[in-house]
């Protein structure tokens, strides 16, 4: 049976010892502590992205430092916010009185569609005997009579 599927014998709690105890984090306090207290705490690395006014010979500052650094960022506008906004009328503008206009042009009753190629000119053939047809300027075909 593996180790950690058997039942653990219950253990005796740690007696309570009167006194101070080492731990990591005092030992990487400790040295701060002391450089503070006798004002010997270097200062930060200047940085690139702040410029001198913001450290005007502070204490160093993890929050404040930071902040002015990264500014907080912009939330996006929810999808409900964005519907919320109300649409813009557009103001009537419409003429129903116009009857005609150069704007539009009436299509013409009478239509043919012919095949373009028929409007092609015809060029003579090229020496090894293909036809040459010029891709440039081919009608629509479209005939009005």
């Amino acid at each position: 049976m593996p180790d950690y599927n058997r039942a653990k014998r219950r253990e005796d709690p740690l007696p309570k010892l009167r006194g101070t105890y080492v731990t990591t984090k005092g030992a990487m306090e400790e040295p701060v502590r002391d450089l503070a207290e006798q004002g010997r705490l270097p200062k930060p690395p200047k940085s690139f992205k702040t410029d001198d006014t913001l450290q005007n010979s502070l204490p160093f500052d993890g929050i404040t430092n930071y902040t002015a650094e990264y500014p907080p960022k912009e939330v996006p506008m929810t999808r409900s916010a964005a519907r919320d906004t109300k649409p813009i009328a557009l103001p009537e503008n419409r003429d129903f009185q116009t009857a005609s206009s150069s704007a539009y042009q009436v299509p013409p009753v009478h239509m043919r569609h012919d095949c373009p190629a028929t409007f092609v000119p015809i060029r003579p053939a090229s020496r090894d005997g293909h036809i040459k047809l010029s891709v440039y300027n081919i009608p629509s075909g479209d005939t009005m009579y």
